[in-house]
Parts: structure tokens; C-alpha cells; sequence
């Protein structure tokens, strides 16, 4: 149900025909990442995309690294957001990385097994 209704109920267009204002563009930037965002959670649940994900205008024209928090990125670190990054943002020109998505429970239970592997192969 949290993807039923599109981000932008009137459609990308409204965003796309506002004014350039960084304001603007900020929001246009989330707006974009939501829609990567709920593609990226519905493979990943098995849900089937709603309709207004596969609008082809939800891409940013310009690669949006590391979300805006760094001034300057290295050309290395520039390599690994472009090769780390799930496949659904990437293909909208976000670039954020693998641990975009990453959930404290999934990487408590990554701690448990990492610790439960180190105990049985000590015996």
C-alpha cells in the first residue's frame, strides 16, 4: 500500500515545468530518489511496481553523488558510489553507494552470524 499512490500525484511534469530554484532542484533530487527508492524496495519484497515508477522522466540529467553531503569526491570514490550503487538508482543518476539501503536489523543479524562462524570454527 505505500506505493499505490505515485510521489508526485500530477505526474513528474509539475515538478519538471517549476521554476529552477536550488530549492527546486533539491526537492526534484528526492523526489527522484523516492521513486529509486520504491523501485529498489519493491524488488527486493517481491511487490510489483506500481505504474508511476517506470516513468521514464524520474532521472536526474546531472549524476547526483553521495547525496550532496561532500564538496569535493575523489576520482576514487567517485568509481566506487558509480560501481556500489543499486542498480535502480544508479539508472536514475544517483549515486549514493551500497550501504544506501542499509537497515540496523539486517546488519545486527550480520554481526550474529559473523560472530556464530568466528565461535564454530575455533571448536
Amino acid at each position: 500500500m505505500l506505493v499505490t499512490d505515485p510521489i508526485v500525484p500530477e505526474g513528474p511534469e509539475h515538478l519538471l515545468s517549476a521554476p529552477a530554484t536550488p530549492e527546486h532542484d533539491e526537492l526534484w533530487r528526492w523526489a527522484v530518489f523516492c521513486v529509486a527508492a520504491a523501485e529498489y524496495l519493491c524488488d527486493r519484497y517481491g511487490v510489483a511496481h506500481p505504474a508511476w515508477i517506470e516513468h521514464p522522466a524520474y532521472t536526474l540529467n546531472e549524476p547526483w553523488y553521495g547525496f550532496g553531503m561532500f564538496k569535493v569526491l575523489t576520482p576514487e570514490y567517485r568509481t566506487y558510489l558509480e560501481q556500489t550503487t543499486p542498480e535502480p538508482l544508479r539508472r536514475r543518476n544517483i549515486l549514493g553507494g551500497d550501504r544506501v539501503f542499509a537497515n540496523k536489523y539486517e546488519f545486527v543479524e550480520q554481526v550474529r552470524e559473523m560472530r556464530h562462524a568466528r565461535s564454530t570454527r575455533r571448536l
